[in-house]
């Protein structure tokens, strides 16, 4: 038998209608305790405002020097009574001298503008004639203790010569290059100091490989091999091996290159081979050489690279673009672009407008605008053809299948 059915047979239907109160009303009324109440009943006091809002009390002297007693508090001026002995004090007596005072403050103001007066310290001054800078004198904060004259001059002093900025642009290429020939020794022992520290030891296969040929060919070979010395040294060492007929002699020029075997300064030239040397160092001298040979001397291809790139080619551009938007997205265009715009762009075309997907109305209107014939016939095959899902083609894709039948 079901729960329900058990409840509803055992419960009378008159305690079941009793249940039925509304919501807040008691279920059981019993008439005698209606008139009975629970509890002690609360006698009415002051109000709440008068709780809050106390009267101050009268101050009084007795009540001021309580609130001394326990505070500490004096009014401004009062004297602080310190409960000495009065056989031994007087509260009238006043300690100390009498301040000289004027009335009109004029003391006060003397204090307050003090005149400037510049403390003359002379340790202060050395140490500033030292340590300041002058115009066309060098700071040398220790010559006093060097105990050097007056004029001396710290440094290397470089001497003047003729060779300034329009010389070795326009006439004097070949005049340095033969002044440069005074100052071989330096330049030969400086070639051998920068092989030695790159360790370079292949001595012996450019004995094979290089021959007793003429000046051009040498220093050719010599770039081929990737030779960590520059063109304008080489050419400079190659004038001294280079003999009266134009041919150089390698196993000599080797030799005074080699850093391992003793050195053998070389003691004159021919003007010949000075002028065959400079021919060949004109016209087979890379400027990229003497640019980059100390900016690519260090490989960074393979460095970590950090921050934000300045072209964003990993961002696709938006469709929309903001006014604020300053990145670049790879669609603008570069400094040649700059220098040399193209004729489309000249006229307000770019080269985003020739890429657009237009409708063929569109691309038959640019063709009439610019003033080119179009079979429309052919144009609409091709169109049914290589057209996308809105049936439209850029003008480009256009002009290449018209170009290709």
């Amino acid at each position: 038998m079901e729960m329900a059915a058990v409840l509803s047979s055992s419960i009378p239907e008159s305690d079941y209608d009793a249940v039925q109160a509304p919501l807040g009303k008691s279920t059981s009324i019993d008439p005698s305790l209606r008139s009975k109440t629970f509890g002690i009943a609360t006698k009415a006091s002051e109000s709440l405002k008068t709780i809050m809002n106390i009267p101050a009390a009268p101050v009084t002297e007795e009540l001021r020097q309580m609130y001394i007693r326990s505070h500490h508090h004096y009014d401004v001026g009062e004297r602080l009574d310190r409960r000495y002995n009065p056989e031994h004090f007087s509260s009238n007596k006043v300690f100390g001298l009498e301040t000289e005072h004027d009335i009109s403050g004029s003391q006060t103001k003397a204090s307050l503008l003090v005149p400037y007066k510049p403390v003359d310290n002379g340790r202060v001054a050395r140490f500033q004639q030292r340590r300041k800078d002058l115009i066309g004198v060098p700071l040398d904060p220790i010559k006093d203790s060097m105990k050097v004259s007056e004029d001396h001059c710290f440094g290397f002093v470089e001497l003047p010569d003729d060779h300034d900025v329009a010389y070795l642009l326009h006439r004097g290429s070949f005049d340095v290059f033969k002044t440069s020939l005074h100052n071989i020794n330096g330049i030969i022992k400086s070639v051998r100091l920068n092989l030695k520290k790159a360790n370079y030891c292949k001595f012996e296969s450019l004995q094979r490989s290089l021959t007793n040929d003429n000046p051009a060919r040498v220093l050719h070979n010599l770039q081929k091999c990737l030779f960590p010395i520059s063109d304008d040294q080489l050419a400079s060492i190659l004038v001294f091996f280079t003999d009266e007929n134009g041919q150089v002699d390698s196993k000599n020029f080797l030799n005074a290159l080699d850093w391992r075997i003793p050195l053998s300064i070389p003691e004159s030239f021919t003007q010949n081979a000075a002028d065959q040397v400079s021919t060949a160092r004109n016209n087979l001298s890379k400027m990229s050489d003497a640019i980059d040979e100390k900016l690519n001397s260090t490989y960074t291809k393979d460095w970590n690279s950090y921050g934000v790139p300045s072209l964003r080619s990993d961002l696709p551009p938006p469709r929309i673009r903001r006014v604020a938007d300053k990145k670049n997205y790879g669609d603008e265009g570069t400094a040649g672009v700059l220098t040399n715009p193209s004729i489309m762009e000249a006229h307000g075309v770019f080269t985003s407008d020739l890429y657009e997907p237009r409708t063929m109305t569109d691309i038959l209107d640019l063709y009439k605008a610019i003033g080119v014939q179009v079979d429309v016939s052919q144009l609409e095959m091709l169109w049914k053809e290589h057209s996308d899902s809105n049936s439209e083609l850029s003008f480009v894709d256009v002009d290449r299948l018209i170009q290709s039948t």
